[in-house]
Parts: structure tokens; C-alpha cells; sequence
């Protein structure tokens, strides 16, 4: 599933709720109390930031992606065809793999 950061500070939920889950160590986890529809990723490791699930946007296709991470990781069988960085696991770690990005 795709998401997009965020600065946590820019981020306020109007309708209903969050419910975290600590889904391993520093690692939280967001979802719909509800209907259990995940929509938030936020790791000890990046505090000021929180990644919200793009399928939870009224308009997903409004969020052009940067760049790819987590490039390391890719299934074999997937070919992305645009020329965006691409990161063997974050942009922090600064391990670029292509893309010209």
C-alpha cells in the first residue's frame, strides 16, 4: 500500500478518530477504530513525521510521488516505469539505487 509523509504537526483527523496499535518496537501503527481501515504509519525513528495510506484520500491521485523506498525490497515482477529516485530503504539512509530524481 502506498502512503505519503507528512509533517505530523500539518496532520489533523476532522471525522472520527484514530486507534493505534504498537505493531513493533517504535513502530505505531493507525487505523479506523470502526472499520479497521489502516490509515497511518509513524516510526520512533523519523518523530516529526506520519505517513498516511494514499487509498484513505478523497483524491489519491492529487499526491504525485518524490521518490520510491524501500527499492531493496521490490518484487522481481515490478517495473516502475517513471524516473524517480529510487532508495534501497530511505531517503535518511541516502542509499540511492537509480532513478535521477
Amino acid at each position: 500500500m502506498g502512503a505519503a509523509g507528512f509533517p505530523r504537526e500539518a496532520v489533523s483527523v476532522t471525522r472520527g478518530s484514530l486507534t493505534h496499535y504498537a505493531s513493533s518496537p517504535g513502530v505505531r501503527r493507525g487505523f479506523c477504530g470502526r472499520y479497521g481501515t489502516a490509515l497511518s504509519y509513524e516510526n520512533q525513528r523519523w518523530p516529526s513525521d506520519i505517513h498516511l495510506m494514499v487509498g484513505a484520500f478523497d483524491d489519491p491521485a492529487s499526491l504525485a510521488p518524490q521518490f520510491h523506498i524501500f527499492a531493496e525490497a521490490q518484487l522481481p515482477w515490478l517495473h516502475l516505469a517513471d524516473d524517480l529516485r529510487h532508495y534501497r530503504t530511505t531517503p535518511s539512509a541516502g542509499e540511492v539505487m537509480g532513478g535521477s530524481g
